[in-house]
């Protein structure tokens, strides 16, 4: 198996099997900054195997809190969901910026997630009860977005943690 083969299965397995609590994407939401638990560039790299050398190239570090070894800024325009910038080695203190034209040639600015159908998860409100293992501490709310091909269809808030 390629190197390239190996890397997309850890983080797919790792996306759903984390043993210690992971730093969260961000995703800005009516001008604030929030959590979100929720990995659409992950998908990307799975849909894109030959893409994952090119991360490796930038994140090199591994730690508890980041298997995925980067993180992403996300946001929301008219409906459509963009990436904004990746950051590698998101453990550090001063984590490396990859430039988003590294996995998207022609990008000069923030990049439409066409590759993204499923779920975004932020949650809301205080802590209710922390569990030291990926995205599983629950919270008072969530809102979920429902997204096809990096359009958003459905938006929804509820008091019980999305599966």
């Amino acid at each position: 198996m390629t190197r390239a083969f190996l890397f997309a299965l850890f983080l797919l397995v790792t996306h759903c099997s984390y043993a210690t609590a992971q730093i969260p994407e961000l995703i800005e939401l009516d001008g604030v900054e929030q959590s979100l638990f929720s990995e659409p560039f992950t998908i990307y790299l799975a849909n894109h195997q030959s893409e994952i050398p090119k991360l490796e190239t930038f994140a090199q570090d591994v730690c508890s809190g980041s298997w995925r070894r980067y993180q992403g800024r996300w946001f929301i325009l008219d409906k459509k969901l963009y990436l904004r910038s990746l950051a590698a080695n998101p453990c550090r203190e001063s984590p490396e910026q990859i430039p988003l034209s590294v996995f998207f040639p022609r990008a000069t600015g923030p990049v439409h997630a066409e590759w993204y159908t499923g779920k975004l998860v932020v949650p809301r409100g205080k802590r209710v009860r922390y569990v030291h293992m990926g995205y599983q501490s629950e919270f008072e709310q969530y809102l979920v977005f429902t997204v096809q091909n990096g359009l958003i269809t459905a938006q929804e808030e509820s008091s019980t943690k999305p599966k």
